[in-house]
């Protein structure tokens, strides 16, 4: 999965399970709320211009 906004901030809902997680922001912040392995097959990138960037798991 591919998330990306050049203004504004990006929120990623996942369903439960472990993510390999890429994350970037030129100006905001980085909230990973995932359990996260590098070895995970569940991949995802999810960056931002300006904004808060926030991949977290779903309710």
């Amino acid at each position: 999965m591919d998330a990306r906004s050049h203004d504004g901030s990006v929120t990623v809902a996942l369903p439960r399970a472990t993510y390999r997680v890429t994350t970037g922001t030129g100006d905001g912040s980085v909230d990973v709320a995932v359990p996260r392995s590098d070895s995970s097959s569940h991949v995802v990138s999810a960056h931002g211009g300006d904004g808060k960037v926030t991949p977290k798991t779903a309710n």
